[in-house]
């Protein structure tokens, strides 16, 4: 309880806010901030309770549809936006899983299971995976980076 508390708290809300501003941000979706933090916050929030629910594996669509749930009826963006959000920002993020957290994992020996059986580096992995998503955050946010108008 301990570990899935920590890693719901140092991590697994922080990726919910993140998925939610960076892809309402990027597809210039007219959106108050604080509702697309709600948003995030519930997702981050969910993801243990999904992962207990369905297992590793099918969680992944389940996340990626609760997303696009909150985007559209939580925040109140178009459907199509709220669609087209959260196929950039979990692009981002399965982009950030593939190209850095599998490979430093591969190098380390170190198995998915023993990353998730241990809090520090099921944090750490989180925040690795989430390296180019919090950089176009930080784009949305300072440079006003928009895909689409």
């Amino acid at each position: 309880m301990t570990q899935t508390l920590l890693v719901l708290i140092l991590y697994q809300i922080a990726e919910g806010i993140l998925l939610l501003y960076t892809g309402l941000g990027l597809v210039a979706a007219d959106s108050k901030v604080g509702k697309r933090v709600i948003a995030g916050v519930l997702y981050g929030v969910s993801i243990p309770v999904v992962r207990a629910l369905v297992g590793l594996g099918p969680h992944t669509g389940v996340l990626i549809l609760l997303q696009l749930l909150l985007a559209r009826f939580v925040v109140g963006v178009p459907f199509h936006k709220a669609f087209l959000a959260t196929t950039v920002a979990t692009t981002l993020l399965f982009f950030g899983e593939f190209t850095l957290l599998v490979p430093i994992m591969n190098a380390l020996h170190v198995t998915i299971k023993e990353t998730l059986g241990s809090t520090w580096l099921s944090i750490l992995g989180g925040w690795v995976a989430a390296i180019p998503l919090l950089i176009v955050a930080t784009l949305v946010w300072r440079r006003k980076l928009r895909l689409i108008e």
